[in-house]
């Protein structure tokens, strides 16, 4: 889909999550008033199983050792100018693949969060990439593989 996108500006949206009505014109209007803005991200409504009561993940500033620390900014949550050179997915990756893109990205142009709804986040929904991820020691692999990134990119 990234290869043949012809907007200027990529957000994201996984199939079991709801983009919030004004995300597109929040970034739309954002970006367009900070040209030298790549990637921003906003908030996202975390929707819990049963009747647990939601929460907003926002974080007010970004940090990129604590996102590889606690990948607190989901896939829904981004917008990125379409010409950005880390705006791919690896495709040897079988998940945590949004991850790694974001670290990319953020490693290589500074990220803004604009306090906006982007997004609500459902984690209901059955058969959830995110639940067959490989458990703790994929997400602490890809914690290794993320710095290691981080480090290499921003030498050159």
């Amino acid at each position: 889909g990234l290869n043949i996108a012809t907007g200027s500006i990529v957000t994201f949206l996984d199939d079991d999550n709801t983009m919030a009505p004004h995300w597109l014109r929040a970034v739309a209007e954002f970006m367009s008033r900070n040209g030298q803005c790549d990637a921003i991200y906003g908030a996202q409504l975390r929707l819990p199983v049963g009747s647990g009561a939601p929460n907003v993940l926002f974080a007010p500033t970004f940090d990129l050792e604590a996102f590889i620390v606690d990948n607190s900014v989901d896939l829904g949550m981004i917008a990125v100018r379409a010409h950005h050179p880390q705006l791919r997915f690896d495709p040897e990756l079988r998940a945590l693949q949004d991850w790694e893109m974001f670290t990319r990205i953020a490693a290589t142009t500074a990220v803004t969060p604009v306090p906006a709804l982007a997004s609500c986040y459902s984690l209901s929904a059955p058969d959830r990439i995110s639940d067959r991820h490989g458990g703790n020691a994929a997400v602490a692999a890809m914690r290794e593989r993320l710095r290691a990134t981080v480090a290499e990119l921003q030498r050159g």
